[in-house]
């Protein structure tokens, strides 16, 4: 007959087992969502990904608007680790005062990202391509891509988006 035992799931790693081999600072703004971009892993050994933080929280209150940054990871060992950041910009496109979240698009060195003025706009690499205006009167908080090319966002109001990517 056939067994019906019940594989045993693979160990997951905890915070007990996790140690950082290269650290640095993404600056003075604090980093509050990260998305890996997955076609660039080669092994784990190159990779990259971008970060969003708002100025909404610590010493970013005031002046300081918040950010997006692409970052690119070069491991050769645990002692040779290169990282290189690229601020992300919205060239005349309308930038959010406070980017909140981003997602990784589906499409090749692409994500989305959505903000405090209610748009969503497609990234590519570091600059803002395009966007859309999904909530003129809501911030959005959130982004997700749905396996099939659309999009999922959240308002900070509680309204759910599906969109589809033109």
């Amino acid at each position: 007959g056939r067994s019906t035992a019940v594989p045993k799931p693979a160990r997951i790693a905890g915070p007990s087992d996790m140690s950082p081999i290269h650290s640095c600072s993404s600056g003075r703004l604090p980093t509050t969502s990260i998305v890996v971009l997955p076609e660039d892993s080669c092994q784990g050994r190159i990779f990259s990904f971008y970060t969003v933080g708002s100025a909404t929280q610590g010493r970013a209150r005031g002046a300081l608007g918040g950010h997006y940054a692409l970052w690119a990871v070069s491991v050769e060992s645990t002692e040779q680790v290169v990282v290189t950041q690229k601020r992300g910009i919205f060239g005349k496109l309308p930038a959010p005062r406070n980017p909140a979240g981003i997602w990784y698009s589906g499409q090749p060195g692409s994500a989305w990202l959505v903000g405090d003025n209610g748009c969503i706009y497609t990234i590519v690499g570091n600059a803002a391509a395009s966007c859309r205006t999904i909530s003129p009167n809501t911030a959005l908080g959130c982004v997700a891509a749905l396996e099939d090319g659309r999009w999922l966002a959240a308002g900070v109001d509680g309204f759910l988006y599906i969109g589809v990517s033109d």
